[in-house]
């Protein structure tokens, strides 16, 4: 995104996200975590990390964020996941963010109508008007969505390719912060530009060093994540 739009964007979300909201999202990732990891333990393996943990944490977060109500959001969630997918079909990629698109534009006028306490109801105290209120919303949604389902995925799995490194991180849960660290910087998924549309070719994810044409798509490389 160029400027002016880009500041026009980022300048009235800056200070959405205070410290009080932080230490609260915290708290909520805590217990959306344990939730997920609880449940999959319940289920007894094998389990699929990417559906059962990886995507589901990430989404239940961006829904409170944006102030999604609780019975909107599997279909909301359902097509958002169809339209960042890259695995359905182009018919159903476009039926998917348009309805992603028209539920945006209701949920716009809801908390212009009536705010909760969520980002996205902060943000119709701005100046931005409501097209540009819908292209925050699916910003928030590519950068703390999909990104985030990657690396946990892409994460779990760079452990259990390592064994030596996962006994030493359950031994010291004190490296995790070093461990993310690391991965960020070896692991780039890219931020997909859903605000300008769903395009298929943008999802990819590349190692650094590595050419394009080597690089393989995103939802593919976290798929089969089999949790033992």
């Amino acid at each position: 995104m160029d400027e002016p739009r880009h500041s026009r964007y980022r300048k009235p979300l800056v200070g959405k996200f205070t410290v009080r909201r932080m230490l609260l999202l915290s708290e909520r990732v805590e217990q959306v975590t344990a939730e997920h990891l609880d449940a999959m333990a319940e289920a007894g393996p094998p389990a699929d990390l990417v559906t059962a943990f990886a995507e589901p944490v990430p989404a239940v977060m961006i829904c409170e964020l944006l102030g999604v109500p609780y019975e909107d959001r599997d279909l909301f969630q359902g097509n958002v996941g169809k339209f960042m997918s890259g695995e359905t079909s182009d018919e159903d990629l476009i039926t998917a963010y348009t309805a992603v698109q028209a539920y945006l534009a209701e949920l716009v006028a809801a908390k212009r109508a009536d705010p909760t306490d969520d980002v996205l109801s902060d943000l119709t105290y701005s100046d931005l008007d409501e097209e540009e209120l819908k292209g925050v919303a699916l910003i928030l949604l590519a950068a703390g969505l999909d990104t985030t389902a990657d690396m946990l995925a892409l994460g779990t799995f760079a452990l259990l390719r390592n064994p030596a490194q996962l006994t030493a991180l359950r031994a010291d849960p004190a490296l995790a912060e070093n461990k993310r660290s690391r991965g960020l910087r070896s692991w780039h998924p890219p931020v997909p530009g859903p605000a300008a549309g769903p395009h298929r070719d943008a999802r990819r994810l590349v190692r650094p060093g590595q050419p394009p044409s080597h690089a393989t798509t995103r939802r593919t490389s976290r798929r089969g994540c089999a949790a033992p």
